[in-house]
Formats: C-alpha cells, structure tokens, sequence
C-alpha cells in the first residue's frame, strides 16, 4: 500500500508540473523545479538591506521587486511557506546584529499573517509570543514596517529591552 502511494505520489507530481509548471512569484517566468518561489534573476533581487551601525532595529527589504511582492502573498495569508520564508530571512538579519538572545516576540498585530511570522519565528528563537512586554525580559518587536520612532514608543510603555525588526523600513524613517 505504501509503494502504490508513493508512486502515485510522483506520478501526480509529474503531471501537475507538465500542467501547471512552476513559474516565478514575481516575474512570472517559468522554472525548472518547483523548489524556489522565484527565479534566478528575481531571488539575486532579493537581498537584505545594510546593517544600522549601533541600533535596535533592523529591516529585511527595501520595498520594491521581489520582496514586495513575498510581502503581498504573505499578508494576504495565502500559505503558511511565506511566513516560514520571512521568519527565515528575520533569521539571517538577526544573526547578523550583535544582538542578545531574546526571550519574547512581541508581536502587537491583530492580523493571521503576522501572528503565524510571530510563531515561526518564536520556533527559531525558542521563544514565546506575547502581545504585550513581560517585565524584565528581552522582546523582539515584529512589525511589518519598523523605524526608531516606533520602538521609543514602545520602550516608554515598558521597563523591558525591546528591540524591533520589519520587513521593510518604515517610509518616515530615515
């Protein structure tokens, strides 16, 4: 029973994909395999932004091109993959800030997409979810556009360290 599965499993595949091939998120053109959202060319466009020398906040992406077209599937909640690939790419610019390990996402966003990037992430950093700071511990702020501003805010409602990450970068920062 599981060999007929499995074989009808890859048989299934091989259909879909002379079907429905796989085509880029962004540009449309169509892939070789199925294992990236996009092609070459839109993935080389996808690239994190520079480091803030001495800050407590960071963004992934300019908004533009690829990276706000992943935001646009992602915040219509379209697949779970898409918060996997945000929270992963949160990763990589976390890794690269000197920053301490952190307790609690703060996660102060109503919406699906931005609780489920909330729980991917919290699996990466073995950390909880809170809507609110817990006193004491050290809060990742996830926001879909971040800048200094908004962090002041939130550090002034609490006796927490906070720091904060976006997908973009604020259009009012500088």
């Amino acid at each position: 029973m599981v060999v007929l599965q499995k074989t009808l499993g890859f048989f299934l595949k091989k259909i879909s994909s002379v079907i429905f091939p796989p085509i880029c998120l962004h540009c449309e053109k169509e892939m070789k395999d199925n294992h990236s959202l996009f092609c070459d060319s839109c993935l080389e466009l996808l690239t994190l932004c520079d480091l803030p020398k001495n800050s407590h906040t960071t963004y992934l992406f300019e908004k533009i091109g690829p990276a706000l077209t992943l935001y646009s599937c992602f915040a219509n909640g379209s697949q779970v993959l898409f918060s996997k690939t945000i929270a992963a790419y949160m990763m990589v610019q976390i890794s690269r800030m000197a920053w301490p390990d952190f307790h609690c996402i703060l996660n102060p966003s109503k919406s699906f997409a931005m609780r489920d990037l909330a729980r991917e992430l919290s699996c990466f950093l073995h950390a909880t979810v809170v809507r609110v700071p817990k006193k004491g511990a050290v809060h990742l702020l996830i926001l879909p556009e971040i800048n200094e501003e908004i962090l002041r805010q939130k550090k002034e409602d609490s006796t927490s360290k906070i720091f904060g990450i976006g997908i973009f970068r604020n259009k009012n920062s500088g």
